[in-house]
């Protein structure tokens, strides 16, 4: 006698979850939800216009005799014999740091004379108007336009009694950042 197995219904059913149940895993999808969200932000950048420093003159401290104490140019009221620097694309208002080389050698071939620069800055063209600055290194605001106008004078050292005579020359470094 052959025994035949039959399954009943229910059973048939529970095969076939556990054939798909079984077949969902092998694919990682039974219970793999996946959920995403995004959200975006505005990226901003903003570009500055450089600063530009321009020599509109230099310092002129004109002639003077051999054994002379030495000229001085005020930066305030030294008028045209004062440098001037003018000095635009700077933030409105921003407080800016004002450097200079502290001494400068005026020079002739064979002869030095010191010359010890004083600077004056201003919001305005108005040189008469200008604040000294106490030292190198001193801060001052640029103007609601980025701008600030820098008159340069000085002392310079006595003109020794066998100073050749002739043109002196030397420099001064000036520099401005924020």
């Amino acid at each position: 006698m052959t025994r035949r197995f039959t399954l009943g219904e229910n059973m048939k059913k529970i095969f076939l979850f556990a054939f798909l149940f079984m077949t969902a895993i092998d694919e990682g999808e039974l219970f793999a939800q996946t959920q995403s969200v995004s959200q975006s932000a505005n990226v901003n950048l903003t570009v500055q216009t450089a600063m530009s420093l321009t020599n509109v003159r230099g310092v002129n401290f004109g002639t003077q005799v051999q054994g002379s104490a030495g000229a001085t140019v005020d930066p305030v009221n030294g008028g045209a014999n004062a440098a001037y620097f003018t000095l635009s694309g700077a933030p409105a208002n921003q407080s800016l740091t004002v450097s200079w080389t502290p001494s400068a050698i005026l020079t002739n071939t064979t002869t030095n004379i010191t010359w010890t620069p004083s600077v004056a800055v201003g919001n305005t063209t108005t040189q008469t108007g200008a604040t000294v600055l106490a030292s190198s290194g001193s801060t001052s605001p640029a103007s609601s336009s980025g701008n600030l106008y820098i008159w340069v004078g000085g002392s310079t050292g006595a003109v020794p009694n066998n100073a050749p005579a002739g043109l002196y020359q030397g420099t001064v470094t000036l520099t401005v950042q924020y």
